[in-house]
């Protein structure tokens, strides 16, 4: 074999260099090549090294040698070129990061978690879920209210549809104290335009402050009298079956509903039933008007231990400033509410009242409480509250600016579980409040109670049956 000279060498390099510069000024097309193009263009700097070594051996001039290496940079400057405008082609063809498909199903990450869709909309699979984190100081009257930090609430979900018509969702909470418990676990028929049926653990279908979400509430709590509908022998959530109906104007909703899953069989011959109706005379983008009643009717059995109490509109704090203790004899309840909302563009307004009737056994006197709460919200920002028909009640904050939106609150609240031998006391509450809707996702909450308890002397074994307290407490939440 003959061997290569020097000369030889230096010829074959400025051939290969004219060729190469020849070549990327006219690619060939190869269709469906996935190789990489820098793997394939790249330059060595062996060429330069070779360059050098000609031009130190006398085979070529200084002037060819600055020709090899203006011709090596060049191709180096048109390689990188060439990468980057092939990526940036590659990448306008993609999705953005928020969505992808294979066309067997879609895929879709944002504020509502994440959802997985069949490309005809038949099934769907979503995940999400919340976290909201509480702090709390008091300002404490007789009471040992104890300030505090806590996990309020720690939900994971998955919700879906099959065939389009089903739907389900199954939903645990793990929250303050460390347990871990089923809030919803229910599936849904809503092959309807307008309809829907749900059998399983769910809301029993009674007041828009117990069916509203605690991602939108107003404030961190909910006012002094859900105590009545969130009592362990009532239970807002129950296993049951209950449908709706909505329209424009209007919704409408009914269930029967018995124990409650985390009942240990004392509770398993209770039944109840509840039923809803709102009508929504003014209903446009910027304005509602709405007005709605409900009723739960609970037949108890001997060993219910039906009881009302109520923390001061702070989960952190440790004392029940009211409390009816457990009511003997009671073998019945009956709870009616009234309710009206509305809404004119940042504008925000709902209250409701509670009247409570306990039918008692052995010929013992029947029991009545109330309780009400009146709560207005305005916006300091171009930004309104949600409010939907379907459940008639107010759904997820969407700031439209990218400062988020901000949100005044004030309420009164009240709630009375004295009556005849019954002295579980009467408080009043005041609650001021200032939301961050940082995003549809997120929100900050400051709030401020000025809780006002009284005829509680029985309870607290004290000689004034009267006291005052304030609460400062503050949340971050996460909702997806």
């Amino acid at each position: 074999m003959k061997a290569i000279t020097t000369s030889t060498l230096a010829v074959l390099l400025l051939g290969a260099l004219t060729a190469g510069s020849a070549a990327q000024e006219t690619p060939p097309s190869t269709p469906g090549s996935t190789a990489d193009p820098i793997a394939a263009e790249e330059v060595s700097d062996g060429d330069m090294a070779l360059a050098d070594l000609l031009l130190k051996k006398g085979l070529i001039s200084q002037e060819e040698w600055q020709g090899i290496r203006d011709k090596i940079e060049q191709r180096q400057a048109q390689t990188v070129e060439r990468t980057l405008q092939r990526t940036l082609q590659r990448l306008a063809q993609e999705p953005p990061p928020t969505s992808w498909s294979d066309g067997r199903f879609d895929v879709t990450a944002g504020y509502s978690g994440l959802k997985i869709t069949s490309p005809d909309k038949d099934f769907s699979f979503n995940f999400g879920g919340r976290l909201l984190l509480d702090a709390a100081g008091f300002k404490e009257g007789k009471s040992d209210l104890g300030n505090g930090t806590e996990v309020r609430r720690m939900r994971m979900k998955m919700d879906g549809t099959i065939d389009r018509v089903w739907g389900y969702k199954m939903e645990v909470n793990y929250g303050a104290g460390g347990g871990s418990d089923i809030t919803d676990a229910w599936v849904k028929y809503g092959g309807w335009e307008s309809s829907d049926v749900l059998v399983g653990h769910q809301k029993v279908t009674f007041s828009q402050q117990n069916l509203t979400s605690s991602n939108w509430q107003l404030f961190q709590e909910r006012s002094l009298p859900h105590a009545f509908i969130d009592s362990g022998a009532l239970g807002s959530r129950r296993l049951g079956v209950a449908g709706s109906s909505w329209g424009d104007q209007y919704y409408a909703s009914a269930g029967l509903f018995g124990e409650g899953l985390d009942d240990d069989g004392k509770n398993n011959e209770d039944w109840g039933a509840s039923a809803r109706v709102v009508v929504a005379p003014i209903r446009n983008e910027d304005q509602v008007l709405a007005v709605g009643a409900s009723v739960y009717v609970r037949d108890l059995s001997s060993n219910s231990n039906l009881r009302f109490s109520s923390r001061p509109e702070s989960h952190i704090a440790g004392t029940k400033l009211v409390d009816t203790g457990i009511i003997t004899g009671a073998d019945e309840v009956t709870m009616a509410d009234a309710e009206l909302t509305m809404i004119n563009g940042r504008f925000h307004a709902e209250a409701e009242y509670f009247d409570v009737s306990v039918g008692r056994s052995g010929g013992m006197s029947s029991a009545k409480f109330d309780g009400y709460y009146a709560q207005a919200g305005w916006f300091l920002t171009d930004d309104t509250r949600a409010f939907s028909m379907k459940g008639a009640k107010f759904g997820r904050v969407k700031p439209k600016g990218e400062n988020g939106a901000w949100e005044l609150a004030a309420r009164i609240s009240s709630i009375d579980l004295s009556h005849r031998d019954i002295r579980g006391g009467r408080e009043d509450n005041m609650t001021f409040g200032l939301n961050w809707w940082i995003n549809p996702s997120m929100a900050m909450r400051f709030n401020y109670v000025y809780i006002h308890a009284r005829e509680t002397a029985e309870k607290l074994a004290l000689a004034s049956s009267s006291e005052h307290a304030g609460a400062f407490q503050v949340r971050l939440q996460v909702v997806f």
